[in-house]
C-alpha cells in the first residue's frame, strides 16, 4: 500500500510549476502540494475527460476497494485547519456511478457532511459547508467515496481535482450581462449587444455580446477600464461565458498597476462555456483595467472572427449563481425535502424551456404538506431578499412561502394560472436580520379540497437581488407546439404588437409589424430544421423564446 504525495499549484494558466498555497490543497498540476494527500491508490494522471467544468491537464486518480465502505482519501494538516476565512470545502469529481461522498473533519471535535448522489460520467463540483466547525480544532480532512457501501468492485476508480477550502459558494458583482445598455463598467472594443443566437441550457439570456475580432492580429482585445483600483479583496475571481466557433485560448490581463496575465485552456467549439480566472494573487496590485484577448497571440484567424460573450463579472468563488435548484443537477446547492423528484419537463414552452424540472406530489387533502429547504445556517437576505421560482399547476392555487428557524415570516401569492408556467416572486426584504434558516413552500396552502395525489411542477428556485429573473416578460404567453413542424401557434393575454424571428446566427428571418393580436399563427413550414429565436413585443414589454423546428 503506497501513499502518494500529490503536488500542485493554483494557476489557471498552468504554466508555472511552483508550490501550492492555502486555501488550495491540490489541483494535481505541479510542484509542491500545500498538504500531503494519502490514500490506497492515489496518483496523478492525464485528464482524459477534458470537458465541461474541468479541462485541467492533470487530475487525481483514486482507486478504491469498492467492497470496503470506509476506504478513504486522507489530508493531514498536522495543525488546526483555519476555517475562519475559508469554511467551504470544494472539489471536482468524476465518477462512473452515482455515489454519495462523505467529507469528515477529524483531530478535534469531529464533524461529518454527506453529499447528494453524484452524476455519472461527468465532472461535477461538490461543496461542503464547514462553517459550524470553525472552532472545533480539527487537523484532518477525510473523504470517503461511495461511503458506507460495500457493493462496489475491488477496484473502483474515481477522479478528483481542485481540492480546496474557499470562502463562499456564490456571489455576483456583474460587469455586464448585455441585457442593459448601461453595464456597470463600459466595454471598449468591437463589441455590440445582439440577440442570443445560441440560446441553450447554459445560457438562456435574451441578449449577449457579439465581439468581432481581426483574427489576423493576435492582440486585438476587449477592454474594461474601471478608472479606479479593481477591488479584488472580496471578489478575486473573474468569470464569463463564451461561445466560440473554434477552439481558442483566452488571455485575461489586469493592467494599470502591477500587471498580471492568466491564460485559459483551449475552449470548446460551438457551445457556451464558462471561463474562470483566479486573480487572488493580484489583490493589492492596484490594477484599474481588465483586458480580454480571444485566440490570444494567434494570427491564423480570418479578418472577421466572431465570438459571443456574456455575464462578465468578478466573484468571490468560481460559482456565481445563488440558485437553490434548477433540477438540471442531482446536487442542488441546498437539499430539498418533500415528495419531490426530478423529471423531464412535460410542458416545454413559454417561460420555461428547461430540460428537467421538479415534480412535487402533494396530498391535496392536507393543507399543510410542504416542500422544505433547510440551509442549516442563516439565509443571507441582505443581498438576495427576493424568492423566485417557476410553477406549473393544473388548478388555480395559492402558494404560501414561509421562512422559519428564526423570526418566522409568511408571504402569500395570488392565485396561480392554470396549465401554464408562471413565475412567482416573494419579497422577504423585511426579514433581513431575522435569523431564518429554513424555507418552506406550501402549495394550495390551507386547503383540503384536492385529491390524494395533486401534482405540481416547479423549477429555478432561487433567492434574487431583484423581483424577477425575467426582467421583461409578456404575461401568460404560450407558444406551441415546440418543437414544431409547420405552424407555430401563439396565445397571449396581452396584445402582441409585433414579432421577429431570427436564425441561430442572429439573422432576421421574419418580421411582422402592426400585428395587434392576442392569438395568431406563424407558418414556418418552408424553414430548415434548426433552432430559431422568436421575439414578441407588447406595448411596453418583450420576451424571447427558443423555437425548435423539426
Amino acid at each position: 500500500m503506497r501513499n502518494f504525495i500529490l503536488f500542485i499549484t493554483l494557476l489557471l494558466g498552468y504554466f508555472a510549476f511552483g508550490q501550492c498555497s492555502d486555501p488550495v490543497i491540490t489541483n494535481f498540476e505541479c510542484g509542491d502540494a500545500s498538504q500531503t494527500v494519502s490514500g490506497n491508490g492515489i496518483n496523478t494522471v492525464v485528464n482524459t475527460f477534458q470537458a465541461g467544468i474541468n479541462k485541467s491537464a492533470n487530475i487525481g486518480e483514486y482507486t478504491d476497494d469498492g467492497t470496503n465502505g470506509w476506504d478513504n482519501l486522507l489530508i493531514d494538516f498536522e495543525t488546526e485547519i483555519d476555517l475562519s476565512s475559508n469554511p467551504f470545502l470544494s472539489f471536482k469529481l468524476y465518477s462512473p456511478t452515482s455515489i454519495q461522498v462523505l467529507a469528515k473533519l477529524e483531530g478535534g471535535s469531529e464533524i461529518e457532511l454527506w453529499s447528494d448522489y453524484s452524476l455519472e460520467n461527468t465532472w461535477e463540483e461538490f461543496n461542503f459547508d464547514f462553517s459550524d466547525a470553525v472552532a472545533n480544532g480539527n487537523t484532518k480532512l477525510v473523504l470517503f467515496f461511495n461511503a458506507a457501501q460495500e457493493s462496489g468492485t475491488s477496484s473502483d476508480i474515481y477522479y478528483v481535482d481542485d481540492i480546496r477550502f474557499t470562502n463562499s459558494t456564490n456571489n455576483f458583482p456583474i460587469i455586464s450581462d448585455f441585457e442593459s445598455l448601461n453595464p456597470s463598467v463600459p466595454l471598449a472594443g468591437n463589441i455590440q449587444t445582439v440577440s442570443n443566437p445560441f440560446y441553450d441550457e447554459i445560457n438562456t439570456s435574451t441578449n449577449v455580446g457579439e465581439y468581432i475580432d481581426d483574427g489576423t492580429n493576435g492582440w486585438d482585445n476587449l477592454l474594461i477600464d474601471f478608472e479606479t483600483e479593481i477591488d479584488l479583496s472580496s471578489n478575486p475571481f473573474l468569470s464569463f461565458k463564451l461561445y466560440s466557433p473554434t477552439s481558442i485560448q483566452v488571455l485575461a490581463k489586469l493592467e494599470g498597476g502591477s500587471e498580471i496575465e492568466l491564460w485559459s485552456d483551449y475552449s470548446l467549439e460551438n457551445t457556451w462555456e464558462e471561463f474562470n480566472f483566479d486573480f487572488s494573487d493580484a489583490v493589492a496590485n492596484g490594477n484599474t483595467k481588465l483586458v480580454l484577448f480571444f485566440n490570444a497571440a494567434q494570427e491564423s484567424g480570418t479578418s472577421s472572427d466572431i465570438y459571443y460573450v456574456d455575464d462578465i463579472r468578478f466573484t468571490n468563488s468560481t460559482n456565481n449563481f445563488p440558485i437553490i435548484s434548477d433540477f438540471e443537477s442531482l446536487n442542488p446547492s441546498v437539499p430539498l425535502s418533500g415528495n419531490i423528484q426530478t423529471v423531464s419537463n412535460p410542458f416545454y414552452d413559454g417561460i420555461n424551456t428547461s430540460t428537467s424540472v421538479g415534480e412535487y406530489i402533494d396530498d391535496g387533502t392536507n393543507g399543510w404538506d410542504n416542500l422544505l429547504i433547510d440551509f442549516d445556517s442563516e439565509i443571507d437576505l441582505s443581498s438576495y431578499p427576493f424568492l423566485t421560482f417557476k410553477l406549473y399547476s393544473s388548478s388555480s392555487i395559492q402558494v404560501l412561502a414561509k421562512l422559519e428557524g428564526g423570526t418566522d415570516a409568511e408571504v402569500w401569492s395570488d392565485y396561480s394560472l392554470e396549465n401554464t408556467w408562471e413565475e412567482f416572486n416573494f419579497d422577504f426584504s423585511t426579514s433581513v436580520g431575522n435569523g431564518n434558516t429554513k424555507l418552506v413552500l406550501f402549495f394550495n396552502a390551507a386547503q383540503e379540497t384536492g385529491t390524494s395525489t395533486d401534482i405540481y411542477y416547479i423549477d429555478d428556485i432561487r433567492f434574487s437581488s431583484s423581483l424577477s429573473l425575467i426582467e421583461e416578460g409578456i404575461s401568460e404567453l404560450m407558444i406551441y407546439p415546440n418543437p414544431v413542424i409547420n405552424v407555430l401557434k401563439i396565445r397571449s393575454n396581452d396584445i402582441i404588437n409585433s414579432y421577429e424571428l431570427y436564425d441561430i446566427r442572429g439573422r432576421v428571418i421574419l418580421i411582422q409589424n402592426h400585428l395587434n393580436k392576442k392569438d395568431f399563427e406563424i407558418d414556418i413550414s418552408n424553414l430548415d430544421s434548426d433552432i430559431y429565436i422568436l421575439k414578441t413585443y407588447s406595448e411596453t414589454k418583450h420576451e424571447s423564446f427558443k423555437i425548435l423546428k423539426n
